[in-house]
């Protein structure tokens, strides 16, 4: 069976956060695990493990969360400096054996820009869960 993200893009509001948009992220598994240790074999290194879903969420993921009860999992949220701070070039080699994959190439840097386009730093995070 298949494991695919859901994901949304929230940027920070003067008092809340808001709905920033549904980025297209096709079902990688590497991405996965490095966004939130999903589907790892325990070899990748990853950002961090889930963190479940942000308090301050904005009503529209608490919403879609919600819908997917019992089905989803892994729920967590990165921040764009969370992203940065990750050092995809020093991981590589850890990675598929040095081998360049289409996730740090395309996907890694697709993600970050589509990120970059909302804010910065802490102002802009992708919240997240997976199903199977």
């Amino acid at each position: 069976m298949g494991c695919d993200i859901h994901a949304m893009i929230e940027k920070k509001g003067e008092r809340w956060w808001i709905n920033a948009g549904d980025p297209e992220i096709d079902r990688n598994y590497m991405l996965f695990a490095v966004l939130a240790n999903v589907r790892n074999d325990g070899d990748i290194p990853y950002i961090s493990e889930p963190k479940g879903v942000p308090d301050d969420c904005c009503p529209e993921f608490q919403a879609w969360c919600e819908s997917w009860s019992g089905d989803g999992h892994s729920y967590t949220y990165v921040t764009l400096s969370e992203l940065h701070t990750f050092d995809v070039k020093q991981k590589e080699n850890d990675m598929c054996n040095g081998i360049r994959s289409a996730w740090r190439t395309k996907l890694w840097r697709t993600l970050i820009a589509t990120l970059e386009k909302q804010g910065k730093g802490d102002s802009v995070r992708l919240v997240f869960f997976f199903d199977n």
